[in-house]
């Protein structure tokens, strides 16, 4: 346990650093290409970015201060850290769909993107989303405050990483203006990680989450589905 502990902590700090040069990568391209949309998803993951770092100064908060009669204490900060980050993420995500909203119902300019552009931002989205379900694997069976917190922003994460592959791989691929579809595959996807904050805020960490007893039901099935191909 204390060993999957320091291994989703570890990729934390990986992932911090990662999202942080993702989104410069970003904001550089979307200069480059003209593409607002690129941009408003740089910000977004400065702003996951900002959530994981507050994990992970929390836990090295936690390890200066062993002290049995500072547990309360640092269980405390724990918790408020994690209501901190609920409302980072949720945040994030609610101007993330304002923009996208406006996309669907006012219309956006229909960037197209170089088929190496193109190729590029779907390389660094997938990378991200990979890193962020390392990061969720990683952090399984493991309810710890800390760790749920990294878990769910990096589940956040990874559903606007889809909205933005979705939208490069369209630009190239799609005739047609593909504005409207990205920018509704992005007000779904928001929404769903503007719920991740949402139930951070208003959970209480001290009780074993619905998320994650539904998480490990999921994580035992595909374990046990592919034990069963591979015999």
């Amino acid at each position: 346990m204390q060993n999957r502990y320091k291994r989703s902590i570890y990729f934390a700090k990986l992932s911090v650093q990662l999202n942080a040069v993702v989104a410069i990568a970003k904001i550089l391209l979307g200069i480059f290409s003209l593409s607002f949309f690129l941009c408003v998803n740089a910000f977004y993951n400065i702003g996951i970015a900002i959530a994981k770092h507050s994990a992970v100064k929390v836990h090295e908060t936690s390890k200066v201060s062993p002290d049995n009669s500072n547990q309360e204490e640092i269980r405390n900060h724990q918790h408020s850290t994690y209501r901190f980050i609920g409302i980072i993420v949720m945040t994030s995500s609610l101007l993330y769909i304002v923009y996208c909203s406006k996309i669907v119902f006012f219309g956006g300019s229909n960037t197209q993107y170089h088929p190496y552009i193109g190729l590029a931002i779907a390389t660094i989205t997938f990378t991200e989303i990979i890193v962020s379900f390392v990061g969720v694997i990683a952090a399984r069976r493991s309810y710890e405050t800390v760790i749920e917190a990294i878990r769910l922003t990096n589940f956040a994460s990874s559903l606007t990483s889809l909205v933005l592959t979705q939208a490069a791989i369209l630009s190239f691929t799609y005739k047609g203006d593909a504005s409207f579809y990205n920018g509704l595959s992005g007000i779904i996807f928001g929404s769903l990680a503007a719920l991740i904050g949402l139930y951070m805020i208003l959970r209480n960490p001290e009780r074993k989450s619905f998320i994650a007893i539904i998480s490990q039901y999921v994580i035992e099935k595909l374990k046990s589905v592919y034990l069963t191909r591979k015999e």
